[in-house]
Order: C-alpha cells, then sequence, then structure tokens
C-alpha cells in the first residue's frame, strides 16, 4: 500500500546529507534532527539536498520508493548534486544508461528537462540498486527500486563463433577447473543457439575428455562465454551457473 507523506525541508546549505525515507509531518524540519540516509529495504544511500526550503514527497511501494522535490528554481542543479556524490566510489554507483549498461556519457544538467540514471551491485546476489534521477519545471524526482542483473559495461562487437570457439580453445583448463595443460587435450564443441545469463546473450560450449579408458567421449564441462569474452560461466550439474571471470 502506498504510503505517502509531505514535509518543508529546511536546510543551512545546500550539500547537507539527508533522509526523506523517515521524513513526516507538515511542520519545517530542524536540519540536525534529518537522518543522513535514504533507506530502500536493505540497501542505504547518502543523499544531497537538492535546495533549502524544497517540498519533499514521498511515495513508497514495494517495487520502489519515490521521492519528489518541488518548488526548485535550477531542478537541473538538483539533479546534477546526486551525479556529483553517487559516483564517489564510497556511495558506489556507476553511471548507467537506459538499457543498464555502464555510461561514459554525463547528462547534460543544463537543459530543461532530463533524466540520469545510475546502478550499484547489491549485497543480495543477482541483484542491483537503481537510483534515476528525472527533472523538470521546477521538479526532481528521485526514483530507487531493485533490479535484476549486475552493473556491467556495454557488450562488445562480439566475435564469430569460428572467433568464440578458437578464444576459448586459448583458455587454460586450470581456469575452467580441469586437468592438464592446454585445450588441445579435450574435444570442444559449440552449441546451437544462444543461452541468455542475466540478460546476456552466450555461446555454449560442451568440453570431452579424448584420454579416458573406455575411448570414449565423456563430458567434462559446460561452459557460457558471452559474444566478446569477458564474461564466462560454467554450468553445474543443477543448471545452476557460477562465474568463472
Amino acid at each position: 500500500m502506498k504510503q505517502q507523506s509531505k514535509i518543508l525541508l529546511a536546510a543551512l546549505m545546500l550539500a547537507l546529507f539527508m533522509s526523506v525515507s523517515g521524513c513526516g509531518g507538515d511542520e519545517a524540519a530542524d536540519a540536525s534532527d534529518l537522518p543522513a540516509s535514504y533507506i530502500f529495504q536493505d540497501e542505504t544511500v547518502n543523499v544531497v539536498l537538492p535546495s533549502a526550503d524544497a517540498e519533499c514527497t514521498i511515495e513508497e511501494t514495494e517495487e520502489h520508493t519515490v521521492y519528489t522535490y518541488e518548488s526548485l528554481s535550477l531542478p537541473g542543479g538538483a539533479a546534477r548534486l546526486y551525479y556529483d556524490m553517487v559516483l564517489k566510489p564510497e556511495v558506489g554507483f556507476s553511471l548507467v544508461d537506459e538499457n543498464g549498461y555502464i555510461s561514459q556519457d554525463m547528462p547534460d544538467f543544463t537543459q530543461p528537462e532530463g533524466m540520469a540514471q545510475y546502478a550499484r551491485e547489491c549485497e543480495q546476489k543477482g541483484k542491483k540498486l537503481l537510483l534515476r534521477t528525472e527533472w523538470k519545471e521546477k521538479t526532481c524526482v528521485v526514483t530507487l527500486e531493485l533490479e535484476a542483473g549486475n552493473v556491467t559495461d556495454p557488450p562488445g562487437d562480439g566475435m564469430t563463433l569460428d572467433e568464440a570457439l578458437a578464444f576459448f580453445n586459448t583458455i587454460n583448463p586450470s581456469e575452467l577447473g580441469l586437468e592438464g595443460t592446454s585445450m588441445g587435450e579435450y574435444d570442444v564443441y559449440t552449441g546451437s543457439g544462444a543461452v541468455f545469463v542475466q540478460g546476456v546473450p552466450c555461446q555454449k560450449f560442451q568440453v570431452y575428455s579424448k584420454d579416458n579408458p573406455e575411448q570414449t567421449n565423456h563430458l567434462e564441462g559446460t561452459f557460457l562465454m558471452n559474444g566478446d569474452g569477458t564474461r564466462l560461466y560454467r554450468i553445474n550439474e543443477d543448471d545452476t551457473v557460477t562465474e568463472i571471470w
């Protein structure tokens, strides 16, 4: 169920660290009483006050928490404060594009309206925390939500199937948990079609031994690699996936 509360935020400094998740009441809040972080589920994020005397409305659901700041003279400037803050190493976010991949393109906060999105890994495996700022017409909206997946670079141009197989055969068997010193000691076959891991298409490789006493190929492992070889996984017997790199 949605819960809404409205407060009038007052502060002496524009860069005051605060949390609106615990705000309540209609009276002006004393700066010293303001908590120092947003809290969404098990995730905590230090945030900065967009503007002195900004009006803040909070909407909380199980899927997200939305903070709407109104009466801002420079909403793009308020969004820029988040950009400067959340990218600090101690806060741990990366700027991401609309597809969720890490981006190096800084938004133009001088535009009358726009959006900037950030993501960081969660303690909960396979989840990432998204923090999105949207600004327009004296308003800056900050949304926090969880999303499946990891924070990754955009996929490269990719390799052909032959190039991917040749690359896979250069990997040291020990990295795959196999014996030997060269993949030449094994037979490697590619599977048909792509297998998606956290939304990224991967090529399947099946590795067989060729020196077992039965003189028959014995499956030693099944692996998945993304298109540019930057992600490699092993498929376990229970069909779960273990990341190798």
